[in-house]
C-alpha cells in the first residue's frame, strides 16, 4: 500500500498560505504561546525540575557516564546551553520547554493538513494548543514538551519521505529519530513502530527498502551507545517507583490526553466537566480511528508505542501514565482531529468543538489560580530567612534537590542528605520501609550530625511524610530536645516537604 498525497499539494505557495487555513493557525499559535508563557513562574520547581536543572550543569561528564542516569542527555545538554544565555531564573528555564510546546503546534497542523486536509491540521492545532497535559509539560523543566515535538518531527518526516522520496526528508528523518532517542528512553519504542509501518505498506519497494534500511543503519550507529546503557539500566532498576502496569494505566493515558493533566481539586463541577469531556472524546477518538485505511495507518502506527510500553511493563515496569506517553500525544490529537472533521451535521459540529473548549477553560483556570504543584520554593525560603550560619539541616533525598536550586543566602548550609545516595535517586529498599535499612540509615546521619550540634546552633529536618522520614524523627526526639515544627501545605508532588522539624541539644 502505498499513500499518495501529490494532489494535496498542488496548490501551495504563497499564495496559498495566506488564507482562512493560514489565519486559524495564526491566532491559533498566538493563543497557544499565551497559555504556555503565562504565569510561567508562578509554580515552585519541585524535585525533577530542580533535577533537570542539576544534570545540566555537569552534561560533559554525564555524557560518558549516561548509565547513571534514567533518561538520556540530549534534553540536559540544551539546558546547559540555554541557562548560559538566557540564565538559571524559573521563568527563563522553563522557556525552553515552551518553546518546544509552541513549535509542536504549527508542526501538528502541517502534518494534518499534508496527511488528511487543512481542517484536521486546524483542529489539531487547536487541540494541542489549549491541552491541559500539554500546556502543564510546556511549563515545566522536564524534557516531555520536546519529546512530542521530535517524535511527531519524525514520523511526520517519515512519511514524507517515503511518499516524495528526497533526501532531505531522509536526512530530517535520521536527524530527528537520533535526537528522539537521546531525548527519552521511549524514542526505541516509536522506531520499533516507524520500522512496523514500513513493513506494513512499503516493503515492496525495493528503491524505498535501501534507502530505509541505510537510515536504520545510520541510525543505529550513532545510538549505539545508547542501546548498551538501555540494555545495562533494564537490570539495573533504575526507575523503582514504577509501579507494574495494569489496564487501568491505558485508561489512565486516555483521561490525561483528554483533560486530566494532575491531581485537580475534584469539585461536584469539576468532576462533571471532566466525564462530559472523557464522553466526548471517547466517540470522537472511535470515530477518528474508524477513518478510512489511507488515514488509519499512519494513525495506528504512531500510537503503537504506547501499546509495546504496556506490554513490555508486564515484565519490566516502564510504563508512567501522562508522563512518558507524550510520546504519541500528538498521535492522539490527530486521531481527535479526524474524527471532529467526519461530523459532517454543522450544528453538532459546533456544540463539539464549544463543549470542549469550555471543558479545557475550567480545567485550565483550576491550573492557573488553584492547582499548588509544590512547597519547596516556600521551605527553602522559610529555612533562608530563620537558620543560622552554624545550623545544621538535614533533607530527604527526594526534597535536598530543590532546596539546594534555591538556597541563595551568602553562605553554603551545612546541609546533610538522608536516607544516603545519589540526587535525587531512592532505592526501593526506603521506599518500602525495609527495617534494616532504615535502621542502618539513621545510625549513619546520626553520626554525621551530632558532633556538629551545641548550645550555639539547631537542627533542622525537612520532614518528608514516608516511613524512613518518621522512624528519623522518633531517634531524635529521643536524642534532642524538641523545640518545635511549622508545617507546610503539600502540593501535587506526593514526595515533597509537609513540615521543618526543629531539635536542640540536650
Amino acid at each position: 500500500m502505498t499513500i499518495d498525497i501529490s494532489s494535496q499539494h498542488k496548490k501551495t505557495g504563497p499564495a496559498g498560505f495566506i488564507n482562512k487555513a493560514g489565519l486559524s493557525l495564526f491566532f491559533i499559535t498566538i493563543a497557544g504561546s499565551f497559555l504556555r508563557l503565562y504565569r510561567l513562574s508562578r509554580q515552585s520547581f519541585w524535585l525533577d525540575e530542580a533535577y533537570s536543572v542539576m544534570m545540566s550543569k555537569n552534561i560533559f561528564t554525564l555524557w560518558f557516564n549516561q548509565w547513571k542516569d534514567s533518561s538520556p542527555p540530549l534534553y540536559y545538554g540544551l539546558l546547559h546551553f540555554w541557562s548560559f544565555l538566557f540564565g538559571n531564573g524559573e521563568f527563563a528555564l522553563r522557556l525552553l520547554s515552551a518553546l518546544f510546546g509552541i513549535l509542536l503546534i504549527p508542526l501538528i497542523f502541517a502534518a494534518g493538513k499534508t496527511i488528511f486536509n487543512k481542517n484536521v491540521g486546524i483542529y489539531a492545532a487547536l487541540l494541542v494548543a489549549i491541552s491541559p497535559i500539554h500546556i502543564y509539560y510546556s511549563q515545566e523543566v522536564k524534557m516531555y514538551s520536546l519529546l512530542s515535538f521530535l517524535s511527531l518531527a519524525s514520523f511526520f518526516l517519515l512519511f514524507l519521505s517515503l511518499e516524495n522520496k528526497r533526501a532531505v526528508y531522509w536526512a530530517g528523518y535520521v536527524l530527528t529519530t537520533v535526537f528522539c532517542l537521546y531525548t527519552h528512553n521511549y524514542g526505541v519504542l516509536l522506531l520499533f513502530a516507524e520500522i512496523c509501518f514500513f513493513a506494513l505498506f512499503f516493503r515492496r519497494n525495493r528503491v524505498m527498502l535501501r534507502q530505509f534500511v541505510l537510515c536504520q543503519l545510520i541510525i543505529l550507529s550513532i545510538c549505539l551507545p545508547r542501546v548498551f546503557v538501555l540494555s545495562r539500566q533494564l537490570t539495573m532498576g533504575m526507575n523503582p517507583w514504577i509501579d507494574a502496569c495494569a489496564l487501568k494505566d491505558l485508561v489512565s493515558t486516555f483521561s490525561h490526553f483528554c483533560l486530566l493533566s494532575w491531581r485537580l481539586p475534584l469539585t461536584g463541577y469539576v468532576s462533571v466537566v471532566l466525564k462530559i469531556q472523557m464522553a466526548l472524546f471517547i466517540l470522537i477518538f472511535l470515530f477518528g480511528i474508524s477513518a478510512r485505511q489511507r488515514q488509519r495507518s499512519f494513525l495506528l502506527a504512531y500510537l503503537t508505542p504506547i501499546v509495546f510500553a504496556f506490554l513490555i511493563s508486564f515484565g519490566v515496569p516502564i510504563y508512567v501514565a501522562g508522563r512518558y506517553d507524550l510520546l504519541v500525544f500528538p498521535a492522539f490529537c490527530l486521531v481527535i482531529a479526524v474524527g471532529l472533521d467526519r461530523i459532517r451535521f454543522t450544528p453538532l459540529h459546533f456544540f463539539v468543538l464549544a463543549a470542549i473548549i469550555a471543558c479545557t477553560a475550567t480545567v485550565l483556570h483550576q491550573y492557573y489560580f488553584i492547582y499548588k504543584k509544590s512547597n519547596d520554593r516556600a521551605v527553602a525560603d522559610y529555612l533562608q530567612r530563620y537558620a543560622g550560619r552554624e545550623d545544621v539541616i538535614v533533607a530527604t533525598e527526594l526534597s535536598i534537590t530543590p532546596f539546594e536550586y534555591y538556597w541563595m543566602r551568602d553562605f553554603t548550609p551545612r546541609l546533610f542528605q538522608f536516607p544516603d545516595g545519589p540526587r535525587a535517586f531512592l532505592e526501593r529498599r526506603a521506599l518500602e520501609g525495609e527495617p534494616d535499612y532504615i535502621d542502618e540509615q539513621v545510625g549513619k546521619i546520626i553520626n554525621k550530625v551530632y558532633p556538629l550540634l551545641n548550645d550555639r546552633n539547631k537542627l533542622w529536618v525537612l520532614y518528608q511524610p514516608m516511613s524512613f522520614s518518621r522512624k528519623l524523627i522518633t531517634r531524635l526526639r529521643n536524642d534532642l530536645i524538641y523545640a518545635g515544627q511549622i508545617e507546610f501545605p503539600p502540593g501535587d508532588n506526593l514526595n515533597q516537604v509537609t513540615a521543618v522539624y526543629i531539635f536542640e541539644t540536650k
